[in-house]
């Protein structure tokens, strides 16, 4: 059985600071696309999920987010926003658990509701 741990690696270029992408949000969105970005904070890596927050004030700033904070993603983009957490959480030594994803993936699609999420999350979270 294979214990190894996978270690992310990311380069500078893709680590900007939280007042940066607070500033520049839409330029940072845009080049993330091509090339992860990894948000710092006081010189530490900040997870996904500051990322996603920054992106959800845009939206609403623009007014075009609907009611649910989650909007309906992608298969393509779902996939690519769970490496990303998983890179993040691997950072701190953390590995999330497949019913943890699963149950991600069906919020970001939209198959549940914010509470249904919350509550199943911390039933698996008080379950680990």
């Amino acid at each position: 059985m294979d214990t190894s741990v996978f270690k992310p690696t990311f380069h500078v270029d893709q680590l900007v600071s939280s007042s940066e992408a607070s500033k520049k949000f839409g330029e940072v969105r845009k080049k993330a696309k091509s090339l992860p970005k990894y948000i710092t904070e006081n010189r530490n890596v900040d997870t996904f999920q500051r990322l996603n927050q920054l992106e959800q004030q845009e939206l609403q700033r623009e007014g075009t987010l609907s009611h649910d904070p989650v909007a309906t993603a992608s298969d393509k983009d779902i996939h690519a926003a769970m490496r990303q957490a998983q890179a993040s959480l691997a950072i701190e030594g953390l590995v999330m658990p497949e019913e943890g994803q699963e149950l991600i993936r069906k919020r970001l699609r939209g198959e549940i509701s914010q509470a249904d999420f919350l509550k199943a999350a911390l039933e698996i979270a008080t379950r680990e």
